[in-house]
């Protein structure tokens, strides 16, 4: 699978995971959605990290591994202050 078409799947999972969420059902539900999230942040992590150290795929820009990484920050600190 090309690297770029998997993130954009991810990006769009991660898009319409946290639509769900904003219109959870109740707290535990919203935390669930975003610990679903940060999975699939991972996930995209993984693959991005996968490519830039593989000579079979093309090196994704360092831009979108800085982004992401604030993506993650961000998903771990929504669950973190929505656990208090």
């Amino acid at each position: 699978m090309k690297w770029h078409l998997k993130y954009l799947e991810v990006v769009h999972q991660l898009v319409l995971i946290v639509k769900e969420a904003q219109n959870a059902e109740s707290k535990a539900d919203f935390i669930h959605k975003f610990k679903i999230a940060a999975k699939e942040a991972d996930e995209l992590e993984y693959w991005l990290l996968l490519c830039k150290e593989s000579e079979y795929y093309p090196n994704p820009k360092q831009e979108l591994i800085i982004d992401l990484k604030t993506i993650i920050k961000i998903i771990s600190k929504i669950i973190a202050s929505s656990k208090r």
